[in-house]
């Protein structure tokens, strides 16, 4: 998209060109969109346009931040179509600012405590009318968990075999798998609690949702816990010796959170 293009595009939102574009870098990973920084009447601002018509700029979900206290920059002028192509586009006020960049042995130079107040206001949003990305009007995409999470596998498999990161066959194969199986899924954690995926999981429709143990983490501690003499010498004994144990522990409700670095918690979720 070319500042031309930019220049257009401003002046169909604003109604008038801007003085001045310049086209930005865009952060690490920011590839849905192009961002512009131009100004009209010697005030900066920010010309934001999807790359893909029918992609959300997220003006819906703009708005419920601004009504739950969340700063964020003023949307000035928004249309779902008047981008190249008929891509949505938006024009935000200019804030400046510095990018959070520290190390992970460094203490982040802001402010932790509000931080986590911004946070807790962006979780405690709620929206119970289905599942997957939001439009700009608040419409969601899907009316079922699984149609969504299919679709989710199907987009990020593709993502990847555009950037050479997983072979197309592969993608595929993987995809007819979710397509399947989608009703039934089990994940791991990344967070020393999964409280909020319970809740969650339940709000979307499951009949239940619980924390559980990992069987490979619960058989690889008993392995080595076994005396030398003890351990069975071929893979099959080794299965025969613990098999038992393991299933009877992966349906034992484990404590919702773990201490940090031991082990992070499943879940068992059934509908």
């Amino acid at each position: 998209m070319s500042l031309s293009d930019a220049c257009e595009v401003a002046e169909r939102l604003l109604g008038e060109l801007p003085e001045r574009v310049e086209a930005l870098q865009p952060a690490a990973g920011g590839d849905d969109s192009r961002s512009f920084r131009m100004w009209m009447r010697k005030r900066p601002l920010l010309l934001k346009v999807m790359n893909a018509p029918g992609t959300p700029i997220g003006a819906y979900f703009h708005a419920r931040l601004k009504e739950a206290g969340v700063p964020v920059p003023d949307l000035l002028a928004f249309s779902g179509d008047a981008g190249p192509d008929g891509a949505a586009c938006g024009v935000f006020e200019w804030v400046e600012g510095e990018p959070a960049q520290f190390s992970s042995h460094e203490r982040p130079p802001y402010d932790e405590a509000e931080f986590g107040r911004l946070l807790r206001a962006i979780h405690d949003l709620r929206h119970d009318r289905g599942f997957g990305r939001l439009d700009d009007r608040g419409r969601t995409s899907h009316s079922r968990w699984a149609d969504w999470l299919s679709d989710a596998v199907d987009w990020s498999c593709a993502r990847c075999v555009k950037r050479g990161l997983l072979e197309e066959g592969l993608a595929d194969t993987r995809h007819d798998l979710m397509s399947k199986h989608a009703e039934a899924a089990t994940w791991r954690t990344q967070h020393p609690s999964c409280r909020s995926w319970c809740r969650l999981l339940r709000e979307a429709g499951f009949s239940s949702a619980q924390a559980a143990y990992d069987g490979g983490w619960f058989a690889k501690r008993l392995f080595d816990r076994l005396p030398e003499s003890k351990r069975p010498g071929e893979m099959e004994a080794v299965d025969e010796m613990l098999r038992p144990l393991v299933e009877v522990v992966v349906t034992m409700e484990a404590p919702p959170a773990a201490a940090p670095g031991e082990w992070e918690p499943w879940i068992t979720a059934g509908k």
